[in-house]
């Protein structure tokens, strides 16, 4: 870790880890990686010029950073080697026992860490004695190499397994404001306003979720959609016998046409 601060007026500071986790994969690039951060900031308020600003202003800052950080993934993804359990094989007879050894889940060595660069820009403002402040903070972050579950075709016995699957973009963008409406010796009045905006939008994903879980009302992960989105089938009402009637990809409706195991991307 580095620090460095010029005549209180500008601020750097820089961070290096190395991280390390036997949850992943063999491979170096796996096991072990090295994450940052670079900062910096600008008090304005100690620049001469400054002066003749005050007391309107009595303070003001501008901060940036850039950096990499990376996390393991979810909990139960742990099989960087085969993980291999007990169990008891069934018998005709009760009264015959013996123990078995089974694979529970494959060897995943192509594991890595899930990552993120973010970009962050703030600005710090007090005025009246800082009897007034505010602060306003955009950023933007590029997630990658995103944990997930990969459908496969069975081959080495798993149908489904964990892999690095998504990446996503995120931005947004957070205001505070706080004044000290009143203050006095024995009493004192502060309001807090803040409001946070952000957007997502997932724009990798190398797997396809059935029509099913994309409706399930719990929100699913669809390429090009905002994370955790929600999905419905259009429904327009009972026909004459009873049955749904929904609208198609083709806008037309229908009472069948709709098979809840598709995997194709469409978006309804």
């Amino acid at each position: 870790m580095l620090n460095y601060t010029f005549d209180r007026r500008y601020t750097i500071n820089g961070t290096l880890r190395y991280e390390g986790t036997n949850r992943l994969g063999k491979t170096r690039s796996a096991r072990w990686l090295p994450t940052w951060n670079i900062s910096g900031r600008w008090n304005v308020h100690e620049e001469k010029f400054f002066q003749s600003l005050e007391p309107a202003f009595s303070n003001l800052a501008f901060r940036a950073s850039y950096s990499l950080t990376a996390d393991r993934g979810p909990s139960d993804v742990t099989n960087s080697e085969i993980v291999i359990k007990s169990y008891t094989p069934w018998r005709p007879t009760a009264g015959d026992y013996e123990s078995g050894l089974e694979i529970e889940t494959l060897q995943n060595r192509d594991l890595t860490y899930e990552k993120k660069n973010e970009l962050n820009l703030g600005l710090d403002a007090g005025f009246l004695n800082n009897r007034i402040n505010f602060s306003a903070d955009w950023f933007t972050r590029n997630n990658f190499d995103l944990i997930g579950i990969v459908n496969t075709q069975g081959l080495g016995g798993e149908i489904s397994k964990k892999g690095n699957v998504a990446e996503m973009k995120s931005s947004g963008i957070e205001l505070a404001i706080s004044a000290d409406i009143i203050k006095k010796d024995n009493f004192s009045w502060t309001s807090n306003f803040n409001y946070t905006h952000l957007t997502t939008k997932i724009t990798k994903l190398e797997t396809q979720a059935r029509v099913i879980d994309l409706i399930t009302g719990t929100g699913f992960a669809q390429e090009g959609s905002p994370a955790r989105s929600l999905f419905s089938i259009p429904f327009v009402r009972l026909n004459n016998e009873g049955l749904p009637v929904f609208i198609n990809e083709d806008n037309e409706e229908t009472t069948s046409g709709i098979y809840f195991q598709e995997r194709e991307k469409r978006i309804f």
